[in-house]
């Protein structure tokens, strides 16, 4: 369960550096916060 956690956590770090990487940080980090905006 510990392992699972830190690996589910790594999982969404590199896919969010690659979507930095394809788009920019900003347009990452700008959607994102849209994305939580309308989860609330």
């Amino acid at each position: 369960m510990f392992i699972r956690y830190f690996q589910s956590l790594a999982h969404a770090h590199f896919a969010l550096r690659h979507l930095e990487r394809k788009y920019t940080p900003e347009l990452v980090k700008l959607n994102y916060q849209k994305w939580i905006a309308r989860q609330n």
